[in-house]
C-alpha cells in the first residue's frame, strides 16, 4: 500500500466555486445519514454506488490526489477527522463520487487492543490514512 498524498504539495490547493459545494453537499449527505440511516443502508448505498463506476484503470491518479488535496483541506469547515472515520470515509466517497471517482471503502478490525478502523482505497493506493497506521489491521469488509 502507498499513501496517496505521499510528496503532494502542501498548503491550500487550487479549487473552483463548484468544489466547494460538492464538498458541503457530500458532507451534508454523509453527516444526515449517519444520523437517520442505519449502517446497513449506508453500506449498501456505498456498494450501489461502486457497482456502476467505471473502471478503476481509468481513473488518474494525479486528479484523484487533487481531489483528496481538496477534500482535506477543507474538511476543517465541516468536522475533525479525528475518530471520524466512518463520516470521513462516507462524506469523502460521496465527493468523489460526484467526479465519477468510486474508490474501495476498507473496514478493519485490530485485535489486540481491539480497535475497529475503516478507510478509502484506489487499487494500492490509501487515500484518507497513512499506511503505516493500518498495518496491524485485518480487512473484514471491503465494497
Amino acid at each position: 500500500m502507498t499513501w496517496l498524498r505521499d510528496g503532494q504539495p502542501r498548503g491550500r490547493p487550487q479549487f473552483k466555486i463548484v468544489d466547494i459545494y460538492r464538498f458541503f453537499v457530500s458532507v451534508g449527505y454523509a453527516v444526515l445519514s449517519k444520523r437517520l440511516l442505519h449502517f446497513r443502508k449506508i453500506v449498501s448505498l456505498a456498494d450501489k454506488s461502486r457497482k456502476s463506476a467505471p473502471p478503476a484503470g481509468s481513473v488518474s491518479i494525479e486528479s484523484l490526489a487533487a481531489l483528496v488535496r481538496i477534500f482535506d483541506w477543507l474538511r476543517p469547515f465541516a468536522f475533525k477527522k479525528t475518530d471520524e472515520c466512518f463520516l470521513y470515509c462516507w462524506a469523502l466517497s460521496r465527493f468523489l463520487g460526484k467526479y465519477g471517482i468510486y474508490p474501495s471503502w476498507v473496514f478493519a478490525v485490530q485485535e489486540q487492543p481491539f480497535a475497529a478502523h475503516c478507510w478509502l482505497q484506489h487499487e494500492s493506493y490509501v487515500l484518507t490514512d497513512i499506511p503505516f497506521n493500518l498495518r496491524r489491521m485485518t480487512p473484514i469488509l471491503v465494497i
